[in-house]
């Protein structure tokens, strides 16, 4: 049904449950998922590099959702 899922994100705490939920989706499916990181201001580039989010965390919820079901 979905081979993509857009998750928008800033990734503050409140939006854990929204890419919980795309990963949950995303698992059902077997659809990948594009994570677009958006913020109000502009950023130093220490600060953006210290936003990024690592193939490893996203794996891990991946990883709790699957053994969830």
């Amino acid at each position: 049904m979905f081979s993509k899922i857009l998750c928008a994100t800033d990734l503050s705490k409140e939006n854990d449950t929204a890419i919980s939920k795309a990963v949950q989706v995303a698992h059902q499916f077997n659809s990948s998922i594009i994570i677009l990181n958006v913020h109000d201001e502009f950023m130093e580039k220490e600060e953006m590099e210290m936003l990024r989010v690592s193939v490893e965390a996203i794996q891990a919820v991946f990883e709790k959702n699957s053994h969830t079901r």
